[in-house]
């Protein structure tokens, strides 16, 4: 089923809440995110859903389901191991985890705790990544110029859109305005 765009959100975040309380009755709130809800999904673009459950929740995992004919990607977290994926987004300079907290709409009964979550999702992307050391600095540096090398000579095809592949993956994680203008960048380099 194709929709248009004005559609696309409401019936995704439709299928999302119907998922959610078939699937996971016993979670405090979930997160409904991703292209679908931002109105910019394709024909087999996904739902992003981040089911937050209590602290006694242990099988925090990653899962993935087709549901009324759509994908749903589902992460199932407690605060704690949302806790320990947030630090990692920050660590990383990607803000995947962060941007769907922040951007998804929230469904489930506890509402306070979503926006209490949303709140810390946003806190931390206007943080920004630590800065990196001299020695991550060093080591990223000298990657990018053993690529630059490589591109200088005649190569074939293949080899040349390697060194391109990864000098655009190296260069977006070390562009100065990741590390400076915080997590947004990083996230509109990476196409997050």
């Amino acid at each position: 089923m194709i929709l248009d765009l004005s559609d696309m959100e409401q019936h995704s975040f439709g299928i999302a809440q119907r998922f959610f309380t078939a699937k996971f009755p016993d979670a405090e709130c979930a997160f409904v995110a991703g292209s679908l809800m931002r109105g910019e999904g394709k024909p087999h673009s996904d739902i992003d859903l981040v089911v937050l459950y209590g602290p006694d929740f242990l099988a925090v995992r990653r899962e993935a389901h087709a549901f009324e004919g759509v994908l749903i990607d589902v992460f199932l977290h407690n605060e704690q191991a949302q806790d320990f994926f947030f630090d990692k987004d920050v660590r990383r300079g990607v803000c995947a985890l962060l941007s769907m907290i922040v951007e998804g709409r929230v469904i489930g009964k506890d509402t306070a705790l979503a926006e209490k979550r949303k709140r810390m999702a946003q806190a931390l992307i206007e943080k920004g990544p630590p800065p990196l050391d001299e020695s991550d600095l060093k080591r990223r540096r000298y990657f990018i110029s053993d690529l630059l090398d490589d591109l200088r000579d005649d190569r074939p095809p293949g080899e040349v859109i390697g060194c391109l592949t990864g000098l655009f993956l190296l260069l977006g994680d070390f562009h100065p305005a990741l590390k400076t203008n915080g997590l947004e960048t990083a996230r509109a380099l990476s196409g997050v």
